[in-house]
């Protein structure tokens, strides 16, 4: 949670009520979505394995990548 009472989510999902947000989204405090945080293009294909919150309020993702895989010539 952030010092403001919002929260960001991560998931295996695309949209979050009918918004496009591609596993990656802020909630206000009262569960609604924060139109301010715009995560662009998202991530994936793949799923978000940890978020991290730095003390100067930016957020650290980690996941898994297909295309991580495959830039390594893992597939």
């Amino acid at each position: 949670m952030q010092p403001d009472g919002k929260v960001v989510v991560s998931g295996e999902y695309t949209a979050y009520n009918g918004t496009a947000r591609a596993r990656i989204a802020r909630l206000q405090a009262n569960g609604s979505l924060d139109p301010s945080f715009n995560p662009g293009t998202g991530f994936g294909p793949g799923p978000t394995g940890a978020l991290a919150l730095q003390a100067d309020g930016k957020v650290l993702v980690g996941g898994f990548s297909m295309r991580s895989m495959e830039a390594l010539g893992m597939t």
